[in-house]
């Protein structure tokens, strides 16, 4: 014990002994390989997941398309198979060592651009997709059951890509609060400004000290100002939080590749289309044109496959993301009114837009 003295953010001095100080021989470790956790879950996975992609569903097709500009059929799979198995048996393993290590920092190279895009793109995309689904359940009753269902399927995930075939849709903003903590998508920005709302329809009231009420003074630097005190202060209690951003960079991550394979897969698609089409009607060749179709089989197949995974991942995202979202606020909030118990001055913001840390002891504290 020292006679050195921690001052609060609500002015009280506190001990050294209240505050829990960080293990770094320990925790710090956890911590660093943790945050990796996310680089790898953001970054990397989504840079393979999208030179993957894009290689299949562009290099059969470019073969096709050169193939008839030369005025001979594509080789076979099976052929362009065997040649690269006997390129792979002839490299020296070391070559083959430093191409993979190569590809692993392009990869998390090309994979940190999508990273670093904004997430509030997917997260609002995610918001409109939960409510035209609302949308779609509250006018159910007058729809005939297989319309129901093809809109549901079509018209929420695949004509919602085109803004002039998004149907008007009313929403009862009351709910809109309550279960997506925003009343329209404009409102839709990280961490939300009716989450007090969604809070309350919860039963998890103990929470609203910390929520920054009204838009001219919600901002995300108190969540990120909490999970920074909880580094610091409880860095044993961050690996749920941490796990969760990992997960919602990937998702955010993977929606954007999903959307841009999309593309090239269309582009993968035309160019074999091309090639079919540039194919010199040569008997030599091509007896008919369903030989001609099954030389060109994988060409056509390769792409089409890439834009129907796009298109699933895509969908499947938008089904979630914003309700992720969401529950990365609440674990940063819990963590941080659990953690910081006793320590309240913890969770005062610094710039003093009021004294959340004192509503928070009061609420704790027996009859409160």
């Amino acid at each position: 014990m020292t006679d050195a003295a921690t001052t609060g953010g609500d002015g009280g001095a506190k001990s050294d002994e209240s505050v829990e100080r960080p293990q770094f021989s320990l925790f710090g470790t956890q911590l660093a390989s943790e945050g990796m956790m996310v680089d790898f879950l953001g970054g990397l996975v989504p840079g393979i997941v999208f030179l993957v992609g894009a290689t299949i569903a562009l290099v059969l097709p470019v073969v096709s398309l050169h193939a008839a500009l030369a005025g001979h059929a594509p080789p076979a799979l099976h052929d362009q198979l065997e040649f690269v198995a006997r390129a792979v048996r002839d490299t020296p393993s070391t070559l083959w060592l430093g191409v993979f290590s190569g590809l692993i920092v392009f990869s998390y190279m090309v994979g940190h651009i999508f990273y670093r895009h904004d997430v509030k793109e997917a997260d609002r995309s995610s918001f409109r997709r939960l409510v035209m689904e609302k949308w779609n359940e509250d006018n159910a009753s007058e729809w005939p059951v297989w319309r129901k269902a093809a809109w549901s399927r079509l018209g929420v995930d695949v004509f919602a890509i085109v803004p002039g075939l998004r149907p008007r849709y009313s929403v009862d903003t009351d709910w809109l609060e309550k279960n997506l903590g925003c009343s329209s998508e404009n409102d839709c920005e990280f961490p939300y400004e009716h989450y007090n709302r969604y809070l309350e329809q919860r039963g998890v009231g103990h929470l609203l000290p910390l929520v920054m009420q009204g838009r001219d003074r919600r901002s995300k630097n108190y969540v990120n100002l909490l999970k920074v005190r909880l580094h610091y202060h409880a860095p044993r209690k961050v690996r749920a939080i941490i796990k969760n951003e990992a997960h919602v960079r990937l998702a955010a991550s993977t929606w954007y590749v999903a959307k841009l394979l999309c593309i090239i897969g269309m582009c993968g698609f035309t160019l074999t289309v091309l090639s079919l089409a540039f194919t010199r009607a040569d008997e030599s060749i091509y007896a008919n044109l369903g030989e001609r179709l099954g030389a060109n089989l994988f060409a056509l197949l390769a792409p089409v496959t890439i834009v129907a995974a796009a298109v699933y991942a895509w969908w499947t995202i938008r089904g979630f993301l914003h309700y992720q979202r969401m529950r990365e606020v609440f674990f940063v909030l819990e963590t941080a009114f659990t953690a910081f118990r006793g320590r309240e001055w913890l969770l005062d913001p610094p710039f003093k837009v009021r004294n959340v840390g004192e509503t928070a002891r009061r609420a704790t504290e027996p009859g409160g």
